[in-house]
């Protein structure tokens, strides 16, 4: 798992990811990620998200439903219904380049 240690990044973490816990840490790290307003936000009927959805947009194809419903995996119901409902705008939001901290 790579990241820039950008503010903008997924959380750092103080430990190490490690091959017998490697789904459970990156389904953990979704998770924080997901519920953080700097990765992902709802106004109104905009859903600000991070931009790294934009740029790894193939990776969700066919399309932009899969990173709705890729986001709704790690967020409370009531969220995840406004994540999946077409009339919700997707607007990624600004990369923040400043140097993070560790999240623990």
């Amino acid at each position: 798992v790579l990241n820039c240690a950008a503010v903008s990044c997924p959380p750092l973490r103080i430990w190490a990811f490690n091959a017998d816990s490697l789904d459970l840490q990156l389904n953990t790290n979704c998770s924080r990620a997901m519920n953080d307003p700097r990765f992902l936000r709802i106004e109104g009927y905009t859903i600000h998200h991070s931009k790294l959805f934009e740029w790894y947009a193939e990776d969700f194809q066919p399309d932009a439903m899969a990173i709705r419903e890729f986001m709704s995996r790690y967020v409370p119901d009531n969220v995840a219904r406004k994540l999946t409902e077409p009339s919700y705008k997707l607007v990624p939001m600004e990369y923040d380049w400043k140097l993070n901290r560790s999240a623990e």
